[in-house]
């Protein structure tokens, strides 16, 4: 049996571009809860976790109870959203997903917990 080839990597940010849905997600909640939202927050929020955008940078709530309940709705209204409009995929990723595929090549997708709620309904076209 000859050696094959294969590769482990990330969903969110390698296959799919979620910002914009990310960044839509948090202004409805803004909107829904009354809550300030700054100028270009989601630049210096991208990456971090919700629990600390919503209690240590937008201090929006000290009390964990009620930043997770914050942080269920923002992710209700994530998958709400994609489920509706589906998610772009990066430049690159719609030719090399088939590729991997058809050639003699075994391919993993790293999803997070956090991902495989966000994603859960999500789908992506190639």
């Amino acid at each position: 049996m000859g050696k094959k080839l294969g590769a482990l990597f990330d969903w969110d940010g390698v296959v799919v571009d979620s910002g914009a849905a990310h960044e839509a997600s948090w202004k409805e909640l803004a909107r829904r809860e009354s809550l300030f939202l700054p100028d270009g927050f989601f630049k210096s929020t991208f990456g971090k976790r919700n629990l600390e955008i919503i209690v240590d940078i937008l201090k929006w709530t000290p009390d964990i109870k009620e930043a997770q309940r914050l942080s269920d709705e923002k992710e209700t209204i994530y998958r709400d959203g994609i489920a509706r409009n589906g998610l772009p995929t990066i430049k690159g990723a719609v030719d090399f997903m088939p590729q991997q595929y058809q050639a003699d090549f075994h391919a993993g997708h790293h999803v997070s917990g956090g991902q495989r709620r966000r994603m859960g309904r999500a789908s992506v076209r190639f």
